[in-house]
C-alpha cells in the first residue's frame, strides 16, 4: 500500500485546494512527498482535518504512517507539497517552530 493509500483510508476529506480560509481546517496536507535519502517514503499525500474532526491514520507496516506524522511535525522535510496548521504554512519550519505555531 502506498502512502497515498494510507491517507485515502484515513477518513479525512481532501477538500478543494485554496479553501484554507473558509474551510475551518486545523490541518491540511497537500500533495506531500518525502524521502529518507534515496528512499522515497511518501508519494503525493493529501488530506484535511477540520475542527472537531476525529481521524485515524491506518495502514500496514511500512506504509508511511510515521513518516506522515514526522513530516507534519517538521522532523522530516517534505520534498514536495505543503503542510498547513490553522492556515499557517509550516512546510519548511523546523520541528521546534512547528510545535509553537498558532494555537
Amino acid at each position: 500500500m502506498t502512502s497515498q493509500g494510507v491517507a485515502a483510508t484515513a477518513g479525512a476529506s481532501p477538500g478543494a485546494p485554496g479553501d484554507r480560509a473558509s474551510s475551518g481546517s486545523v490541518l491540511e496536507v497537500r500533495h506531500v512527498s518525502a524521502s529518507y535519502g534515496p528512499y522515497r517514503a511518501l508519494f503525493d499525500v493529501s488530506f484535511e482535518i477540520r475542527a472537531g474532526g476525529v481521524v485515524a491514520l491506518i495502514g500496514s507496516n511500512g506504509a508511511g504512517k510515521s513518516t506522515v506524522a514526522r513530516t507534519i511535525t517538521g522532523l522530516v522535510t517534505a520534498s514536495e507539497g505543503s503542510v498547513s496548521i490553522q492556515g499557517t504554512d509550516v512546510t519548511r519550519m523546523s520541528a521546534w517552530r512547528t510545535r509553537s505555531s498558532p494555537s
